[in-house]
């Protein structure tokens, strides 16, 4: 696959990711004010951390991509949901421990031109307009 035909595989399956992101965000959490309330919830009723708890959901999508690979995939929904979840899930991980450190983290500063930075710079107008920010 040449440069351009991965450049546009990689947008729209971030564009997909953004898109569920926005909308499962609205149905999953406990706690409206809290996007990571379903990891926290779960961990406390099951007695852990709400990043074995995202381990759990996480393993579920993996699961269903190892079995892909070996031409054992039989899901209703299609492969490339599911890799949208997983992609979101590794977010929802990120969140996680971005929440669990004592100080914030510096964003990386990314190039303004570019493939990476345009792209970049997409990706956050778009995850601003989809999480209603």
């Amino acid at each position: 696959m040449n440069n351009q035909n991965f450049n546009a595989v990689v947008r729209k399956q971030l564009g997909e990711c953004v898109e569920i992101l926005g909308l499962k965000g609205k149905d999953y959490p406990m706690d409206a004010s809290d996007r990571l309330s379903n990891f926290k919830h779960s961990a406390r009723r099951a007695g852990t951390t709400a990043m074995q708890a995202w381990l759990v959901f996480f393993l579920k999508h993996e699961e269903c991509i190892e079995k892909f690979t070996r031409g054992e995939y039989h899901d209703s929904e299609p492969i490339e949901g599911r890799i949208a979840d997983a992609i979101n899930y590794l977010l929802l991980l990120r969140a996680i421990i971005e929440e669990a450190r004592p100080a914030p983290m510096n964003e990386p500063q990314h190039a303004a031109g570019g493939f990476l930075g345009q792209w970049m710079n997409d990706l956050k107008s778009r995850a601003s307009a989809a999480l209603g920010k």
